[in-house]
């Protein structure tokens, strides 16, 4: 099971809870990115396609013949152009493809999307990045994003009313 959405959907809070719930094991794969780097570092150091080759890399390391799973992808996982890395296409057709594939925005119109997301990003210890910067990134991501995931939900709730919420759809889906 795949949680996809732009930073400050809720992805990384409503992961474990969500995992827990329903038996499964987490990988959240900025934490795990976070282990060994730093992204923004990395982004403004190295490049944005070497932080896309190396999360794609860290994805296919820890992902590599698990199942049950609940997997909280990176803030632009979905939207990675193809040409930067050969295994983006088939893993972005396999997520879009899977019943199991959960998109999580703070809100399904645009403008309440950005501001709530602007203000989660914010209060994250690891971003740098401006305000306007942000802004442009959330409004980019929100229209890849919005037609994605077998599953949407908003995430402008309790985690806990997410993560029953998530649970609800998907068992009457089954």
């Amino acid at each position: 099971m795949h949680l996809i959405g732009p930073g400050g959907a809720g992805k990384s809070t409503t992961a474990p809870l969500l995992a827990e719930a329903l038996e499964l094991s987490c990988i959240d794969l900025d934490r795990e990115y976070l282990r060994t780097a730093q992204i923004d570092k990395d982004v403004d150091e190295k490049g944005y396609k070497y932080y896309v080759r190396r999360n794609i890399d860290l994805y296919l390391e820890l992902t590599s013949g698990l199942n049950d799973t609940v997997i909280a992808t990176s803030s632009g996982f979905m939207t990675y152009a193809n040409q930067i890395h050969l295994a983006i296409p088939p893993i972005q057709q396999e997520i879009l493809a899977s019943s199991l594939t959960v998109l999580l925005l703070p809100s399904f119109d645009v403008k309440i999307c950005t501001k709530k997301t602007i203000n989660r990003l914010l209060s994250r210890p690891y971003e740098s990045k401006s305000v306007s910067f942000q802004r442009q990134t959330i409004e980019e991501r929100f229209l890849i994003y919005r037609p994605m995931g077998n599953v949407q939900v908003t995430t402008n709730l309790k985690v806990e009313e997410v993560v029953s919420e998530i649970q609800t759809v998907l068992a009457a889906t089954e």
